[in-house]
């Protein structure tokens, strides 16, 4: 048997405000408006991934402030949005 429902209903109440996951003993997945934009997302993880694993070999990591972080969520939000999608 390939798989269950049990681990994408685990997903359900998350799907709305993230397209992005990093599943214990899985992996990762990633959705998107088509394929094309799901692969990407998933470049986008493998690649802020490695940009972590670097920052810890350095020492520490430190995370942006809070007020850094909104400016990005404001695009974020933005983006996400059909209409200004260019993948829609």
């Amino acid at each position: 048997m390939p798989g269950t429902d049990a681990l994408p209903a685990t997903l359900d109440p998350f799907i709305a405000d993230h397209d992005t996951f990093l599943l214990a003993n899985h992996g990762a997945v990633t959705f998107g408006l088509s394929i094309e934009d799901a692969y990407h997302r998933m470049e986008t993880l493998e690649r802020v991934a490695t940009i972590y694993r670097d920052a810890l070999a350095l020492g520490e990591p430190v995370p942006l402030p809070d007020s850094a972080m909104e400016p990005l969520r404001v695009l974020r939000e933005e983006l996400r949005r059909p209409h200004l999608n260019p993948l829609s």
